[in-house]
């Protein structure tokens, strides 16, 4: 499992888990979690993140990546308006910081 935040993604069930509950996870989500989780506290460029999670063959835009960003967030973090895990980087991509 690693850790983001509160919550751990729990890498077979493909949930974020914490203390009291469990979040299902779509397969996106959880693809965009998990690369961010690996690179630890490095960032990962939209390009590279959008690879991961929809393929390579994947079509998805740097809008759709924003909204599944966001839904994120909302997921893990305590004030979404001033996220502390998962941070946009301008010009590099995005970033997880597992603990704060």
């Amino acid at each position: 499992m690693l850790l983001i935040g509160d919550w751990f993604l729990d890498s077979e069930r493909e949930m974020l888990v914490n203390e009291t509950s469990t979040i299902p996870l779509s397969r996106i989500q959880f693809r965009l979690l998990h690369c961010l989780a690996v690179h630890n506290g490095r960032p990962v460029s939209k390009a590279n993140l959008i690879k991961y999670a929809w393929g390579e063959e994947g079509f998805a835009t740097k809008n759709a990546l924003y909204v599944y960003i966001n839904r994120l967030r909302q997921l893990v973090e305590k004030d979404v308006k001033r996220p502390k895990h998962i941070l946009c980087l301008r010009k590099e991509g995005y970033i997880l910081y597992p603990k704060h």
